[in-house]
């Protein structure tokens, strides 16, 4: 047998030995970790099985050798269906599985009988098992589980968009699915193939695996993380083919005596001293080159960054610049800022930086709460393998949706002072390479300094917006005084303007009295003219008809001055029982003189029987008045229509009294401000803005309500209703 035939299975052992300790060391929790860890330690069972019918002499330690083995190895094939149902979460294949695992442990109960293995054969590379009868029941279920593996990962690999995802379910095909085709084949030499075990070779799709799983971390270990644990392996592979090499020598090369021993063995080791060195080295730089490409510049993107955002006051600025930087620092296909929102618990996305082909996202993410608490408690880089192995499973299975939905490889929460400002969505990079320790390192420190900066900015804004808010109060209370200072002035004046109107009144007053002697006398004295001109009959009837109708004037202006006489008592206290129906013809007899010349027509209902009111004759006669004058002042002066009515609701006690027009009407949104003081709504100078405030104290007082609406004739109808007021004279 030559040595050449057993470094295949050993290397093959290597590897297996090397994931198995792996796997349980760093504790990785992916799915199917304990049937990975299980296959590997199987794994190496076999190959320290072959390594030993390989070197036997014996055909019967041999042959018990390879039915021992078989007892574990035949779960091989059950395990290795198993656990990729698990890592792609498929449960389909649930009861093929359990078939394969009852036909392990029938095969199991007769291995140590010739059912299985009847004996071993010699080839060239040393002792192989021959099947028994029912051996080719094992290589039935390898070739099953292997296409059903293979079916699965392709399935997989289409159905994923995500390009780095997809390299690491190509890796586990060509690595791990692979090596299951390979130890399968090892039924061949089994069944009667006189060919080498092609199962030997197991540690070629072992090496690529084991690439994979430092360079995309494909089981979720975070090996890519430790890069010192890497420096550590290339020594260890470096010692570990040192020490293969020169056992390989001594048996290529046997020494005839100790002096050729001793020479060979100084020789071998010189050369290791020079080139382990150098080798050490040159494997250092590559691996930082693999697992760190962009990494040399990251410093100086940490300090220009740190340099640029201590100056930027606007949060919108900040997140701009830290998408910017990330994006182009880390070469990625997208990066996004979603900005936070503690109301709704939303982020919207605010900046967004992508290749042509990569969709821009244009709806807000909305996580569930268990998510943003996940986001509020670890303030760093979230990647789909964090949210598989290390969250909770109703946090995993909502994070890990929400990555398919968002397009993204890692999340980054900027969390400052126990605030959620925003969450940095991170796509693959363009080179479909995974992210690094350093790529990791560098987001959370830009992102650290990204919260910190828009905590500062939050700050800065609040302050700008406490003095925008405290300027606005400013303003107000500065347009309030303005106001008041006016209304004061307009208040004054209008003081001076009632007193004004108050003193002509009371001159009106006076000098109504003083015409009403005149006026009397005049009257007299034209009627015993008339009295003393009938008795004669040559008088002429134009003289009589003339001075009766001197008479007639007389006695309007006569009546004006008593209407006028009756409106201008201002004594307030004074209290009478009044007609509402006297009061409104008074009124009608002072605005006498307006409506000769104009157009408007007045229509007066006054209901008969109405009872008197206790009250204020001219207080009355002034709500009256300013209600109708208003009334005039609105309509049209060619076709205007105002209708006086006084009406008396016996059973509710009340008499009410309508004035109407068919006028513009009043707006609703004006009818609860137009009995305020100073309210108007004519033009400057043509009125105070008190008339109607008047008419409503003057309504309070008497104990009446006022109110506007609209009016069946198309305008306004203003409505004075005096309830329980009638009182027996």
């Amino acid at each position: 047998m030559s040595v050449g035939y057993c470094i295949p299975p050993l290397l093959s052992l290597i590897g297996f030995a090397w994931l198995a300790v792996f796997t349980a060391r760093f504790g990785a929790a992916f799915p199917g970790r304990n049937i990975f860890i299980g296959i590997c330690i199987l794994g190496c069972f076999l190959y320290i099985d072959v390594l030993l019918i390989f070197s036997v002499s014996s055909e019967r330690i041999a042959l018990w050798v390879s039915r021992i083995d078989h007892i574990f190895i035949l779960y091989l094939i059950p395990l290795y269906l198993q656990f990729f149902s698990r890592y792609l979460g498929i449960d389909r294949y649930r009861g093929l599985i359990r078939i394969i695992y009852a036909a392990a442990v029938m095969l199991m109960l007769s291995a140590p009988t010739d059912w299985l293995i009847r004996g071993m054969k010699r080839h060239d590379f040393g002792y192989w098992a021959a099947g028994g009868d029912l051996y080719w029941l094992v290589g039935l279920c390898a070739a099953c589980s292997t296409a059903i593996v293979f079916s699965m990962l392709l399935q997989a690999i289409r159905n994923e968009s995500r390009a780095l995802y997809r390299i690491k379910l190509v890796y586990m095909a060509i690595g791990f699915a692979f090596l299951g085709l390979l130890i399968g084949l090892n039924t061949l030499p089994i069944l009667g193939l006189s060919i080498y075990p092609p199962g030997n070779f197991a540690f070629i799709p072992l090496t690529i695996f084991a690439f994979g799983l430092f360079r995309y971390d494909l089981l979720g270990m975070n090996l890519l993380v430790r890069r010192g644990l890497l420096y550590g392996l290339t020594s260890l592979v470096l010692s570990a083919t040192y020490a293969t090499t020169l056992w390989v020598l001594h048996l290529i090369f046997p020494a005839s005596n100790n002096i050729w021993m001793l020479l060979i063995t100084f020789v071998f080791f010189f050369g290791v001293g020079i080139s382990i060195g150098p080798l050490q080295s040159w494997l250092r730089k590559r691996i930082d080159s693999l697992i760190g490409r962009d990494a040399g510049d990251y410093p100086a993107v940490i300090l220009a960054l740190s340099r640029d955002i201590v100056t930027i006051q606007e949060s919108e600025v900040i997140v701009g610049l830290l998408v910017k930087t990330v994006y182009s620092a880390m070469n990625l296909t997208a990066c996004a800022f979603y900005g936070g929102n503690d109301t709704t618990g939303c982020f919207e996305p605010t900046v967004c930086m992508h290749k042509e082909s990569v969709r821009r996202p244009e709806r807000a993410y909305c996580p569930q709460a268990i998510l943003r608490q996940v986001f509020q408690n670890h303030p760093k880089a979230i990647s789909a393998g964090i949210a598989k192995y290390r969250l909770e499973k109703k946090a995993q299975e909502a994070l890990l949706s929400d990555f398919e939905l968002l397009g993204a490889s890692l999340i980054v929460p900027l969390v400052g002072r126990q605030r959620l400002h925003g969450l940095l969505m991170v796509s693959d990079k363009v080179s479909g390479e995974p992210f690094t320790a350093e790529d990791i390192k560098l987001l959370d420190i830009l992102a650290s300094q990204g919260a910190l900066a828009l905590e500062n900015a939050a700050g800065i804004e609040k302050v700008r917006a406490l003095n925008l808010e405290l300027e606005k109060k400013v303003e107000e209370r500065t347009r309030s005084l303005q106001e008041a200072l006016e209304k004061t002035k307009r208040m004054q004046e209008q003081m001076i303007r009632s007193e004004s109107l108050a003193s002509i009144g009371t001159l009106v007053a006076g000098t109504a009295h003083e015409l009403n002697n005149p006026l009397a006398s005049a009257d007299s004295l034209v009627q015993s003219v008339l009295e003393e001109l009938v008795d004669q009959p040559d008088t002429g009837s134009e003289i009589v008809s003339d001075l009766e109708f001197v008479r007639k004037q007389l006695g309007k202006a006569r009546e004006i001055i008593r209407s006028l006489l009756g409106l201008s008592r201002q004594n307030p206290d004074s209290s009478e029982m009044v007609h509402l129906q006297d009061v409104v013809s008074d009124a009608l007899k002072v605005l006498g003189n307006r409506l000769k010349y104009s157009k408007i027509r007045i229509e007066t209902l006054l209901a008969p029987d109405v009872p008197p009111l206790r009250g204020s004759f001219s207080e009355l006669g002034q709500l009256v008045l300013n209600l109708i004058d208003n009334a005039f002042q609105s309509v049209d002066p060619e076709k205007g229509i105002v209708r006086i009515q006084v009406l008396v609701d016996f059973e509710g006690k009340r008499i009410i009294f309508d004035c109407d027009d068919n006028g513009p009407g009043v707006h609703p949104e004006l009818r609860q401000s137009i009995f305020q003081p100073f309210f108007t709504t004519k033009a400057p100078g043509k009125g105070t803005g008190l008339g109607l405030y008047i008419c409503h104290e003057i309504a309070a007082r008497h104990g009446a309500e006022i109110t506007v609406g609209e009016s069946p004739l198309g305008g306004a109808r203003f409505r004075v209703t005096f309830s329980g007021v009638m009182r027996d004279e």
